[in-house]
């Protein structure tokens, strides 16, 4: 009788032993997946709120102008603005340019005076860049990954 009970003693002690080491280690790996997953869910939740069109193109010979409409209902504060991107690619050519170069010069046409880019306001961007005849491809990429093309020729 004494046998089963130190038996018995023995295995609940080991058993508190394994959940103890068991929850030291598991649970700082459970907050750490906990903190991935929010932030993973922030950023696709930026995305899938973000859309946004190109409304027209106007080419002349030494400058492309654009008008991009924030059709999403994400509010884009204009410091993010900076790090969008440009792409105009032909069959023979492509160029690549960022809102914060010097060749670039952007403003919201029809917004309220506030630091964000909301929804149905309207970004014009003028790059300064001569263009061979060709027709072109536009893409206009955000800091989040979200991008609109359009077709033109110059």
């Amino acid at each position: 009788m004494s046998r089963e009970v130190i038996t018995s003693a023995l295995l609940v002690i080991t058993t508190v032993v394994a959940v103890t080491i068991f929850a030291t280690y598991m649970i700082p790996s459970v907050r750490d997946l906990s903190s991935t997953y929010t932030s993973l869910t922030t950023k696709l939740s930026d995305r899938v709120e973000t859309d946004v069109k190109i409304i027209f193109i106007k080419v002349n010979s030494t400058n492309v102008t654009f008008w991009v409409k924030n059709i999403g209902t994400n509010r884009i504060p204009t410091a993010m603005l900076n790090l969008s991107d440009i792409f105009i690619v032909s069959k023979n050519s492509s160029y690549h340019f960022m809102l914060s170069d010097l060749s670039v010069t952007y403003k919201i046409e029809n917004g309220d005076g506030d630091d964000y880019w909301e929804t149905g306001e309207t970004l014009k961007v003028s790059v300064d860049v001569s263009l061979d005849p060709d027709e072109y491809l536009l893409t206009f990429v955000l800091y989040n990954g979200v991008k609109t093309s359009e077709m033109f020729s110059r």
